[in-house]
């Protein structure tokens, strides 16, 4: 099942990919966004991931990350029980390999003034960051990627 999870950039030089929570388009995402094909229900999945990564964030880039990889369902499982999660939240059972993950959703550097605010004022978040959208990149180009971050 794919799935999209929230990530500090120096995740990128980690051996694996460590999540509790991931998103992914499941049943009760559908029924929240009834209109919605199959890709704009993923781009909201990524978005929800995108908003959990601001909290993830240290003193590196101050750049949202997602990294959507396809992992057995069987992992996977219902988030009941926190209010704090969007629709569509599952939890993981155990890190992902890189060999798991398919492509990398990363904020461009135009938007770390604005992903600053938004870490600072979690309540404006959206409004602050809806005019930057996330950069997709290749599973492969992963080393290029935290090279440009200087990781």
């Amino acid at each position: 099942m794919r799935v999209y999870l929230a990530a500090a950039p120096a995740a990128l030089v980690a051996p694996q990919l460590e999540a509790e929570i991931v998103y992914a388009v499941t049943p009760a995402l559908a029924a929240v966004f009834p209109d919605d094909d199959e890709e704009e229900l993923e781009a909201i999945a990524a978005l929800c991931a995108a908003e959990l990564s601001l909290s993830l964030l240290g003193a590196g880039p101050a750049r949202r990350l997602v990294v959507a990889a396809d992992v057995e369902p069987e992992r996977l499982r219902e988030v009941t029980d926190r209010e704090d999660l969007y629709t569509g939240a599952l939890a993981l059972d155990g890190p992902v390999a890189w060999e798991e993950a398919v492509s990398l959703h990363l904020d461009d550097v135009a938007a770390e003034e604005a992903v600053r605010a938004a870490r600072s004022q979690p309540e404006r978040a959206d409004e602050l960051l809806a005019e930057h959208d996330l950069l997709w990149f290749d599973i492969s180009e992963r080393g290029k990627v935290a090279a440009s971050l200087g990781l």
